[in-house]
């Protein structure tokens, strides 16, 4: 189906496919990586283990809590490791650098089946204008109708669209999200992967 699009869209532009295609590519495979997706992990160091590397001093509480933390549950990822520090990267370069932790790269796990019965996580109590806003959403399915959600920031517009995102998911369709921001999409991913247990698609320059 991309390939097709692609495909369409060359010739419709009237623009080389080969271009086409390379522009379609993520950032890291035009860079050469292998296209098999990879996750990192990390372990203790078997110099850690039999003690013959230099001890970490009791002033580095942080390092010495991940060095634990790995010698008690084995290689850990990056969800394991993040629910320690939010500096967790950080304190494993330093291991890594002092010979505690080493770095591997696994393929990743696909994504778990799903039904649209898991479509939708409880979420906070609405207020009466956030109901009103999902209802009004909502009312239009089926055809097209734009809305415009005003409100300043923390004032909840991000969970009306996670719930009129839900009622589209429920029913078996797709939704598309647009971000203007970047750096705004790992904090919008967080909240869209905790609300929805399906295959999220991130796509963007980087």
């Amino acid at each position: 189906m991309l390939l097709d699009l692609l495909r369409w869209s060359a010739e419709y532009y009237r623009h080389p496919p080969g271009e086409v295609m390379a522009a379609a590519l993520p950032v890291a495979l035009r860079g050469g990586a292998p296209a098999v997706a990879t996750a990192e992990r990390w372990t203790l160091s078997s110099a850690a283990r039999t003690g013959t590397v230099e001890p970490l001093s009791a002033r580095a509480g942080k390092l010495r809590a991940v060095a634990d933390f790995l010698a008690a549950h084995g290689p850990a990822g990056a969800t394991e490791l993040a629910a320690l520090s939010t500096r967790w990267r950080e304190h494993l370069r330093e291991l890594e650098k002092r010979g505690w932790v080493l770095r591997t790269s696994e393929a990743a796990a696909p994504a778990a089946a799903w039904t649209t019965a898991e479509a939708s996580r409880l979420g906070p109590e609405l207020t009466p204008e956030q109901d009103a806003a999902v209802r009004a959403v909502d009312a239009a399915r089926g055809r097209f109708a734009p809305f415009v959600l005003h409100g300043v920031t923390g004032s909840g517009k991000t969970e009306v669209y996670l719930r009129a995102i839900a009622a589209v998911v429920a029913r078996g369709e797709q939704a598309l999200v647009l971000v203007p921001e970047i750096s705004l999409t790992p904090q919008l991913v967080g909240r869209f992967a905790a609300r929805f247990p399906g295959p999220l698609a991130v796509l963007h320059s980087a």
